[in-house]
């Protein structure tokens, strides 16, 4: 595997241990993978490699043999991941409102039920709370602030 692939391993490796991302949540591998299934030829190629759970070792396999498939050059597939993530990121940064008011529309909508599930009702008015919204927009710009600081020098 070419240099520019093993940099950009050890840059999730890196925001993986830096971000905070609590356990069970989307990790920088799953991020990197998730822009290769939105790329059908991509996808095409290393379906096999996918099957796995998304860890740094697994994509470190699937962006290696995506690479030696001739998808794209190691260069040109690093730029665009980095870029894609960073989009990624970036939206989940900036357009957080977009969350809370679908959770909101959904609340209300519950309210209007005459028997809305009481435990679904309780979940929903924590996800509102000012704490917890304002901690989610936070954790959002860290992962963004992290992703731009290991990957510089990469997109």
């Amino acid at each position: 595997m070419g240099e520019t692939l093993e940099r950009l391993c050890a840059a999730v490796q890196q925001w993986d241990a830096r971000s905070g991302v609590p356990d069970g949540d989307e990790t920088g591998a799953f991020y990197v993978l998730a822009y290769v299934l939105e790329r059908p030829a991509w996808r095409a190629l290393v379906e096999t490699e996918l099957q796995e759970l998304p860890t740094v070792a697994s994509m470190r396999r699937c962006l290696k043999a995506l690479s030696e498939r001739g998808a794209v050059g190691e260069v040109k597939l690093v730029r665009e991941l980095v870029r894609a993530v960073d989009g990624q990121l970036e939206h989940l940064s900036e357009d957080h409102a977009q969350v809370v008011r679908r959770r909101r529309r959904w609340l209300a909508d519950a309210l209007k039920h005459s028997e809305p599930d009481p435990e679904a009702l309780r979940s929903t008015q924590a996800l509102l709370s000012t704490e917890t919204v304002w901690e989610e927009m936070r954790r959002y710009r860290v992962y963004l602030t992290v992703w731009r600081d290991v990957t510089a020098g990469l997109g």
